[in-house]
């Protein structure tokens, strides 16, 4: 995907680590855009765990990232430190902005859906979540062999 070509992404240990290196086997993006600020995320956080801890099972080519909205860097290390379970666009990275403007992201939280080729699969991703639980993970992507 362009916008994450050459960039950096920080795994949930804290290593960064180059985000086209750790995506290279990856077929589908989920963009969580949220910041640390935003209130009543509880809910919309346990989905997307739970349809990570899915992605885990399943061994799906799925990627979810974080894309911070923070104001801090203690809000944003606040958050990781909270939802902890997948990567996520370092602090102040430019393209935190750039994916923002892009999705035409107005209002948080929000999930994106994209190929990694930078096809938008939805950009209604959190009603899908919220409607569909975790099978909303067959509308998102073929499923992918192991």
């Amino acid at each position: 995907m362009d916008v994450l070509y050459d960039k950096k992404l920080r795994l949930p240990d804290g290593k960064i680590i180059s985000a086209q290196e750790h995506l290279q086997k990856t077929k589908v993006i989920v963009f969580f855009f949220s910041a640390g600020w935003v209130n009543n995320t509880e809910e919309l956080i346990d989905k997307i765990k739970m349809i990570h801890d899915e992605i885990r099972k399943q061994r799906l080519k799925i990627e979810i990232i974080y894309v911070s909205a923070d104001n801090e860097q203690s809000e944003y290390d606040g958050y990781m430190q909270k939802q902890g379970r997948w990567c996520a666009l370092p602090f102040k990275e430019a393209s935190n902005d750039e994916l923002r403007w892009r999705h035409n992201i107005t209002c948080l939280p929000q999930v994106v859906v994209c190929k990694l080729d930078g096809t938008v699969v939805t950009v209604k991703g959190k009603d899908e979540l919220y409607k569909k639980g975790k099978n909303v993970l067959v509308t998102w992507t073929e499923w992918v062999q192991k």
